[in-house]
């Protein structure tokens, strides 16, 4: 690992174990980084930018789960008016 690591590959790199698709050979050399790199290093990323990531994380996971709770309501309505139409157009006959 170059001393002058390019800071866009690191940025590159955590976005892509953040988002849980990094490979085994990046996440390889993001460990490598991050077991080589000082707590100087790190500096130049505000907390600000670190609390928009992590910010913009949990806003991905959420719209995930709101997709499929959608898919999930309109499987419940669409189960519904299936029933209401067999009950309407083929009633049960008793005697």
């Amino acid at each position: 690992m170059p001393d002058s690591y390019n800071s866009e590959r690191v940025a590159y790199l955590a976005r892509k174990w953040q988002d849980g698709n990094i490979t085994p050979d990046e996440k390889l050399e993001f460990d490598q980084w991050y077991d080589e790199m000082d707590n100087d290093d790190t500096d130049h990323i505000s907390n600000d930018v670190i609390k928009e990531r992590i910010y913009q994380s949990i806003l991905r996971k959420e719209q995930i789960k709101s997709i499929h709770n959608l898919k999930a309501f309109q499987a419940k309505r669409v189960l519904i008016a299936l029933s209401a139409f067999l009950l309407l157009f083929f009633p049960a006959k008793y005697k």
